[in-house]
């Protein structure tokens, strides 16, 4: 009798099994209670929006600078005006941003100056070919700046050129606008970064994080950058060491603004910019600016530029150097780069550009 019974209580387990294995490999809907006794229906899957939200991939700058911080603001204010899902990348900027941009990879860059985008459109170094991009608007006018140990007494490039001083300093990052912007400067002057080396010197290839640790634990006797005016590094690197900012020579400069296709232009920092500022300083500059692919859709490039007109006063709440950006000043990028025809229609209906 014993033996029957567990025979059949195993029969009734071995059935059980098989049963809920055969339910397991059912495809089943998912359910929800229908709220009536706590019976479940299938869910209802709801049929996909038509509707798609544009979304655009934009490249900003090097994690943690200053140009990633405004472009964050530039990115919010193109999502506030226009209702598009703008994902913010940090990257290295410049020619690797170009080159990201022309590939696909993204739909707009900034962190990168009109000199570096016209070599890209001429297939000039560090481009191996023509490339083909538009502008969609000025990020921000972007003076090179030298900042020095006011110790050593210099207050013109020239100056150290002349001693022949063996200068310890960053001269931008690497394959970026800082660094070309740079070497052009000395070019100017007829040197070149190894001929600082051959004094004695360091010129060093870094981010611009990294050259303001190098000044600030005096490791370096100079900071060479480009940003914003007042630029915020410069700002706090003043507080805490007595520090000058170094002019370049009518000469030199001339030279670089009036060479063949330059990009660049003559720019004066006025006396008590900074607090330890006493006299102008001269120097060149560039337009740092906002790029998209050639293919984009007109009407995206026009709807972008019209969100940064209308959302000045935000862009200015964000980052108050951006006043200057009226709508002039955002359209003055296409006398060195041609802009995207969405974006110039806007330019043009607002009376930005003849």
């Amino acid at each position: 009798m014993k033996k029957l019974l567990m025979c059949s209580l195993l029969i009734i387990v071995v059935f059980g099994l098989l049963a809920a294995a055969c339910s397991g490999n059912e495809k089943t809907a998912p359910v929800q209670p229908s709220g009536q006794g706590g019976v479940q229906q299938p869910v209802k899957t709801a049929a996909p929006s038509q509707a798609k939200k544009e979304v655009i991939i934009m490249g900003g700058g090097p994690a943690g600078g200053s140009l990633q911080y405004r472009i964050e603001a530039y990115a919010e204010a193109i999502r506030r005006g226009t209702g598009y899902d703008v994902k913010l990348l940090a990257e290295p900027g410049g020619a690797a941003s170009i080159r990201r941009l022309v590939s696909g990879e993204r739909d707009l860059v900034a962190g990168a100056t009109t000199n570096v985008a016209g070599d890209a459109l001429k297939g000039a170094p560090p481009f191996d070919k023509p490339m083909t991009l538009k502008a969609i608007s000025t990020e921000y006018p972007t003076p090179h700046m030298i900042l020095i140990d006011k110790k050593l007494g210099f207050t013109k490039l020239s100056q150290i050129i002349q001693a022949k001083y063996p200068l310890k300093t960053s001269i931008g990052a690497p394959r970026q606008s800082p660094v070309v912007i740079t070497k052009d400067i000395f070019k100017a002057y007829g040197i070149t970064p190894e001929d600082i080396t051959s004094w004695g010197g360091n010129p060093q290839e870094v981010f611009s994080g990294q050259a303001k640790m190098l000044f600030s634990d005096r490791v370096t006797d100079a900071f060479m950058n480009i940003d914003v005016v007042p630029y915020p590094f410069f700002v706090e690197l003043g507080q805490a060491r007595e520090v000058n900012l170094l002019s370049l020579d009518e000469d030199a400069v001339n030279k670089m603004v009036n060479a063949p296709g330059s990009y660049y232009y003559r720019f004066v920092t006025p006396a008590g910019t900074y607090d330890w500022q006493k006299e102008d300083v001269l120097s060149v500059a560039v337009i740092n600016g906002v790029y998209a692919r050639a293919d984009m859709a007109d009407e995206v490039a026009y709807n972008v530029v019209k969100a940064l007109d209308e959302q000045h006063n935000y862009l200015v709440s964000a980052f108050p150097q951006y006043k200057v950006l009226n709508l002039e000043n955002l359209a003055a990028i296409g006398k060195f780069v041609p802009l995207h025809p969405g974006a110039e229609k806007y330019y043009r209906e607002k009376g930005a550009i003849k």
